[in-house]
């Protein structure tokens, strides 16, 4: 059993026994005082109902359960159905989504006779009942999430010259699915609710209509014990969708040592949305605020869409730095990279005079800043690679510019007391970017692939955002460095070969490898986070996986076969 299995039952364990106090006190308190049955029956007297025979407790059951699916599965399914219309053609949009939100204003109680009329007693009518409650979220949540398409995604598809189906099966419907699970989260409640009133207004059969049934002999355990399974049912099919996006309970307990809210400089960047969605679903009480320019307006609508907060801002704009909410937790993620030597003077200006303002700025909070493990110089292979004690001393004005950011959160740090750390991140994989997808573009390609810096270390990108969150909960002062990476420094060629493999092309190798690379040992992140839960093996059937299948890039290569640190 892992150490995250481990927290996970430890917390499971936890809700067990708080709930289990909870009846053992209602038992007593009960007892105590001889509450009469008919006011509030104990636990004991409530569970006594399920051994009798007249309450007919499976067959109710399972009818109430039938139309709480059914209403969701028709929910779920219209729901979809009509926002992939709607997606597809604006004109139909234009003329139905007003019309269904004049009619999702309409009392639901108040169709419960009509269906009757309609459709007669049954099961049928509940059903529609509950549909009628829960699709509406599932539609809206849906449509806008077809909706969110980054621009840059969608450039990319036409100049590929890719159909509109092609644009909405490898685009729109993946990006969606996040917005509808979100929505299928609500209408899981709501169904609920809908087969409830269905089988209160009239029905034969279900527990709404044992507890109409029993409410007249004022049978409180028998109704009580209707409520706790009708609650047992909402928390089962709530589970389903749950389980689909839920942060470690490593990040949550991290998250939970350190009080306030969380602001995110540079969040529109590669990393910032995945990051800011974590925190979000880890802290969903909290306020988390993205800070940008957000020259693109798509990422500023998915932030949105998931709770976080967006707040527009130059962050060359020391004014407007300094009128930023101060947030007690920060993850600084500015930077400039590609195209640096092409503007040398905005490369210095943003990784170094930036951090300056931002340390100044936020000299009361904890600064999670990131950085990269090319401030090191390049070490052998054959170890495990540069620790934090080595002493930066990179080739190339961009590693050197992220040099100026670290000195300048340390300057700072240190005459603040300001507690933080120095993310040192080697290489985050997305299947849009990363080592793995240079090299697999090569390989389908045909170039070659040059071995000369022949080693590397990589992380999945979902690890390295929740080490990134977790560090605020390690924080030092004054700042210090920490390696964040795979823990396996791994041959190129070696990676070429089992990319190759899975695409069924033969990757084309020149150059030799140098007994020197940028590697890092991440010794201290492991023992402080444990080992990144996506391993390498799984990194490489997915890349390999996601470009076979032509999938979109984001078009940014990593240049990691540099050596002279010209970017």
């Amino acid at each position: 059993m892992t150490s995250d299995d481990m927290r996970s039952f430890r917390s499971l364990a936890v809700i067990l026994i708080v709930h289990l106090v909870v009846i053992v006190l209602w038992q007593v308190l009960v007892d105590a005082f001889h509450v009469p049955r008919f006011i509030l029956p104990s636990p004991l007297a409530t569970l006594a109902t399920l051994e009798s025979a007249n309450y007919a407790w499976m067959s109710n059951v399972a009818v109430t359960a039938a139309e709480i699916l059914g209403g969701f599965l028709l929910g779920a399914f219209v729901g979809v159905t009509l926002a992939v219309l709607f997606c597809w053609s604006p004109l139909v949009s234009l003329l139905l989504l007003p019309l269904f939100v004049t009619l999702n204003m309409i009392p639901k109680v108040a169709l419960g006779p009509l269906f009757i009329v309609w459709f007669s007693y049954g099961i049928f009518p509940n059903i529609l009942i509950a549909f009628s409650i829960c699709f509406f979220p599932i539609l809206l949540t849906t449509a806008r999430g077809l909706s969110e398409v980054e621009p840059d995604l969608l450039d990319l598809v036409k100049t590929l010259r890719g159909s509109r189906w092609t644009l909405f099966r490898k685009i729109q419907l993946p990006g969606a699915l996040p917005y509808v699970f979100s929505g299928m989260k609500v209408g899981a409640i709501l169904a609920v609710a809908g087969a409830i009133v269905g089988e209160f207004i009239a029905s034969e059969r279900g527990l709404g209509y044992l507890m109409i049934q029993v409410q007249s002999s004022l049978d409180t355990p028998a109704m009580l014990m209707a409520v706790v399974l009708l609650t047992l049912l909402g928390v089962a099919l709530y589970a389903l969708d749950e389980l689909l996006c839920r942060p470690t309970q490593a990040l949550i307990d991290d998250l939970n040592k350190v009080d306030g809210d969380i602001i995110i400089l540079g969040v529109a960047g590669k990393m910032g949305p995945t990051l800011a969605g974590l925190a979000k679903a880890a802290l969903p009480q909290r306020r988390i605020i993205g800070v940008a320019r957000f020259s693109d307006a798509s990422a500023k609508r998915w932030l949105a869409s998931r709770g976080i907060e967006t707040l527009s801002c130059d962050l060359l704009d020391e004014l407007a730095v300094n009128k930023l909410p101060k947030a007690p937790n920060v993850i600084f993620m500015a930077g400039h990279k590609f195209g640096a030597e092409g503007d040398l003077p905005l490369t210095w200006a943003m990784n170094a005079h930036v951090p300056a303002v931002v340390a100044q700025a936020f000299a009361s909070s904890r600064i999670v800043a990131f950085s990269t493990g090319c401030v090191y110089p390049f070490v052998s292979v054959k170890g495990k690679g540069a620790d934090e004690t080595v002493s930066p001393n990179p080739p190339g004005e961009y590693a050197q510019s992220c040099v100026g950011r670290e000195r300048m959160f340390e300057y700072f740090s240190r005459k603040h007391s300001t507690p933080g750390r120095l993310f040192r991140l080697n290489y985050a994989i997305d299947m849009r970017y990363g080592v793995l997808h240079d090299i697999a573009i090569k390989i389908l390609a045909g170039k070659p692939i040059d071995v000369s810096l022949g080693h590397v270390n990589f992380i999945w990108q979902g690890d390295a955002s929740a080490q990134a969150l977790r560090c605020l909960a390690h924080c030092d002062t004054p700042t210090s460095p920490i390696n964040v990476s795979g823990q396996e420094i791994l041959a190129v060629r070696d990676l070429a070969a089992k990319l190759g493999a899975r695409l069924r092309r033969e990757p084309i190798i020149v150059g030799n490898e140098e007994p020197t690379a940028w590697v890092t040992d991440t010794s201290q992140a492991v023992r402080l986070f444990g080992v990144p839960i996506v391993d390498t093996e799984k990194l490489i059937a997915w890349t390999a996986d996601w470009v076979s299948r032509s999938m979109p890039s984001l078009g940014k290569p990593t240049k990691y076969e540099v050596r002279d640190g010209r970017y």
